[in-house]
């Protein structure tokens, strides 16, 4: 399995070296795909527990924009208004990542801690090369990587988006996502921790999200209309809750099932 590992971040490698001299990387993603499912199925066949931190690696593409070293965040635990006790946890030597940024994102969370009762154990800053988060400035992660089930906010520092301002107003300009800003986009992801933050293994986390899939709705926002994911309905619609804006009633019976529970 060790081995699967290594060819994996190998891989992820290539893609990344591919990226960053504008190299075409569609086969190198297509065999990712394919060594992400043969190790996934191998692990579930040998009944092996899958290790997704072995498959990460470190990003070193050259940085586009303004950089802060690791020496000015620090792992540490902090607290966030009344979301106390959090783990920051910096998983990368330089970032991408405006310290005006980081305190927006760190910002957010005291703002809405001070009307949920948030359950999030790490902010981590990392590096998330694969196809699946490459793409997301921000993600909701769960994991039992360490024993109990824990709650991240990852801010991905190998995304694009933190590169540059003018990318960052160009996605805000767009009219995929109810968030217009990195705060906003921030409260989508607090959205998805306070579904998921009842659940107490990962068993429950599976069956949650099995169970959220088909209950998607429409006139939310076009990302979650797009995605087809329920999940996504709820955290797009607790942006724009946040907003003072309005949402339709199918949206609004989500958010009161599953965010509305854990106001205060």
């Amino acid at each position: 399995m060790r081995k699967m590992e290594r060819d994996i971040r190998a891989i992820k490698r290539e893609i990344e070296a591919q990226t960053a001299i504008g190299g075409d990387t569609s086969e190198l993603r297509g065999k990712l795909r394919r060594q992400n499912k043969e190790y996934f199925q191998f692990g579930k066949d040998a009944k092996l527990k899958p290790r997704e931190n072995r498959l990460r690696v470190k990003y070193g593409s050259s940085n586009l924009g303004k950089s802060v070293t690791k020496s000015a965040v620090q792992d540490k635990n902090i607290d966030l208004g009344s979301v106390k006790g959090v783990q920051l946890a910096n998983r990368v030597e330089r970032t991408n990542i405006d310290i005006g940024d980081i305190n927006k994102i760190k910002n957010a969370i005291s703002t809405i801690g001070e009307e949920y009762f948030i359950k999030l154990d790490v902010l981590e800053i990392g590096d998330y090369v694969d196809e699946k988060h490459i793409s997301a400035p921000l993600f909701h992660r769960v994991t039992d990587d360490e024993g109990p089930l824990t709650h991240k906010i990852v801010i991905n520092n190998a995304c694009q988006f933190w590169h540059s301002k003018d990318i960052q107003q160009k996605i805000f300009d767009n009219d995929m996502f109810a968030g217009k800003s990195v705060e906003e986009f921030t409260i989508h992801e607090i959205g998805h921790l306070l579904t998921y933050q009842g659940c107490k293994s990962m068993v429950e986390v599976e069956a949650l999200s099995k169970k959220l899939k088909p209950l998607y709705t429409n006139g939310v926002s076009r990302y979650s209309w797009l995605t087809r994911d329920g999940a996504e309905t709820i955290a797009e619609a607790f942006v724009k809750i946040q907003k003072g804006k309005k949402v339709n009633d199918d949206a609004l019976e989500l958010l009161n099932k599953y965010v509305e529970v854990w106001k205060k």
